[in-house]
């Protein structure tokens, strides 16, 4: 339709007319129902606001009856109502004073029309221009129009009321309140904006006033919330909550096969608005009030009514600590003592090789030995080994010899009935011969200086020996061999360092003569006297 060889006729230039005027109405339509959505919106807000003040009026009522009825108990706090109820009607009148304002300006009424007509039948419902500059002030936003004093006296109203509250709930008390101005929104090229350009730039008379009747609404329930608290914390002897939940109390948490697993289950409930301090301490029964305020006690803070206590897994075995919780009501600090007990294991998941089951006659054997069980309450069994405690959880062994094999064993006292834990094997060894060495060498080429500097034979067990044992040599025999392999002579060495025979054998022998070390005799404090340990050869080079 169009081409220059196929022209538009007279009934299909008609039919795109046409059609361009059914769009524009559609556009309209679209429009037109935005509009009504806005005034739906609005009347809502208008219900629910007056359905609130009703809720907030009674509550007035009850303060006022508990005043009457106690006096001395709840006047304080009726007291600080009447100032909220005060400080409330005044910025709730300053928000509707700016509705009627702005249709003034827009839809050129008086102040008492404004006050009387509904938003439907408002003429100039589309209209964004005035009620822009009415709020903003100018274009950009940057002038002294309403919306800046609305924001001042919206702030100036929290603050206001979050005087009223305890300090150490302030915080979660303001995230409850609301009125939040201080949050930045971003338009759709990043830029922030502040609270009075994100609410009121360029927006519909239709919708402007719906955002000031939600405003009215956002004091409202601050208001209620602040009565709420106050009223909370005129019985200060009794304990408010505001959450409830499920709790399991194990009587213990290790179970063993073969028992039963047995726990109370109960309603707990507990105040998100209130922030209780823990004072404990590992290893104690009972805690007091007295031990809390002296430093006895490790403190904590909680949040949202909640303390986590976090404790270090350290000594396997049962574990027990103590401490008290304090809680603030409107008569003072309340102070509730709890106790318990965990028990710490290692992981159950074991490997290790069969042969490194292995204890040594004659010397301590260090054997841990963790189970989830208090100490005291551990049975062991060594199986005939002498045993020492040597610290958690860790003993020295030292087998009977003679003995090829021998089984420790572990059980519990679990509530007056013994229960096998499980044991484990372990083979009986002699305890290997030490290597004796030179310069950490047994063969191999020296020269007579390094031989020399060297001065000594020592001895120690191999790197694979779990146990550090300590030798003193104390005596060898020294042969020196010609390179032809002629004997130069043999000599004897008492101890392990070398004396002056041996030094002048060492320095005499020519180069490519070959030192031998043997009959190399050893002595351990513990095992007693060792002999024929290896040879060493050394060729000096």
């Amino acid at each position: 339709m169009g081409a220059s060889n196929c022209p538009e006729t007279p009934r299909q230039r008609m039919i795109g007319m046409m059609y361009l005027v059914l769009t524009a109405l559609l556009a309209l339509n679209v429009s037109v129902q935005i509009l009504d959505a806005f005034v739906v919106v609005n009347d809502t807000m208008e219900k629910t606001n007056k359905n609130f003040e009703n809720k907030v009026n009674n509550t007035y009522a009850i303060f006022a009856n508990l005043n009457e009825k106690q006096p001395e108990k709840a006047g304080p706090f009726y007291k600080k109502a009447l100032e909220i109820q005060k400080k409330t009607k005044e910025i709730v009148e300053f928000v509707n004073k700016t509705k009627y304002d702005m249709l003034v300006v827009t839809e050129g009424i008086t102040f008492e029309e404004a006050k009387k007509i509904a938003l439907m039948d408002v003429g100039a419902k589309d209209n964004f221009d005035k009620p822009h500059l009415f709020m903003l002030g100018t274009e950009e936003g940057r002038g002294n129009g309403r919306a800046k004093e609305l924001r001042d006296k919206i702030e100036a109203y929290k603050k206001f009321l979050l005087d009223f509250v305890d300090p150490k709930i302030r915080e979660a008390m303001d995230k409850k309140i609301g009125l939040d101005t201080k949050t930045k929104r971003k338009d759709k090229e990043g830029r922030e904006l502040e609270w009075e350009y994100s609410n009121f730039a360029h927006v519909v008379l239709a919708a402007q006033i719906p955002i000031l009747n939600k405003t009215i609404g956002e004091i409202k329930n601050a208001e209620y919330d602040m009565l709420s608290y106050l009223m909370e914390t005129i019985d200060g002897g009794s304990l408010k909550f505001d959450k409830v939940g499920a709790k399991v109390i194990p009587e213990s948490r290790l179970v063993f096969s073969g028992q039963e697993y047995n726990a109370d289950i109960i309603v707990a409930a507990f105040d998100s608005r209130q922030n209780p301090e823990v004072y404990w301490k590992l290893g104690i029964d009972t805690a007091t009030e007295a031990m809390a305020k002296s430093g006895a006690l490790n403190k904590l803070e909680g949040t949202g009514g909640v303390v986590q206590l976090k404790i270090p897994a350290g000594g396997a075995g049962e574990q027990r600590f103590a401490g008290v919780i304090k809680i603030k009501t409107a008569e003072g600090d309340q102070y509730h003592s709890f106790k318990n007990k965990f028990v710490v294991t290692k992981p159950m998941a074991n490997v290790s090789a069969d042969s490194l089951r292995i204890l040594y006659v004659g010397i301590d054997n260090m054997v841990t030995i963790a189970a989830p069980v208090a100490p005291e309450k551990l049975r062991i069994n060594f199986g005939g080994c002498q045993s020492k405690p040597i610290g958690a959880g860790r003993y020295n062994v030292r087998p009977p010899a003679g003995a090829r094999e021998v089984n420790i064993s572990v059980s519990a006292d679990m509530d007056g009935r013994n229960q096998a834990l499980g044991g484990t094997p372990f083979r009986i060894k002699i305890v290997p011969d030490p290597i004796a060495y030179v310069g950490g060498k047994t063969r191999g080429r020296m020269s007579k200086g390094e031989l020399v500097g060297y001065g000594r034979i020592a001895a120690a067990m191999t790197s694979d020996f779990p146990y550090i044992l300590r030798w003193n040599v104390t005596s060898f025999t020294i042969g020196v061999k010609s390179p032809a392999g002629d004997k130069l002579g043999e000599s004897t060495n008492n101890g392990g360092v070398f004396d002056g025979t041996t030094i002048s054998k060492i320095n005499n022998a020519g180069q490519g003569a070959r030192v031998t070390f043997s009959d190399i005799q050893c002595s351990n404090p513990i095992l007693g006297s060792r002999t024929a340990l290896n040879s060493i050869s050394i060729k000096l080079k």
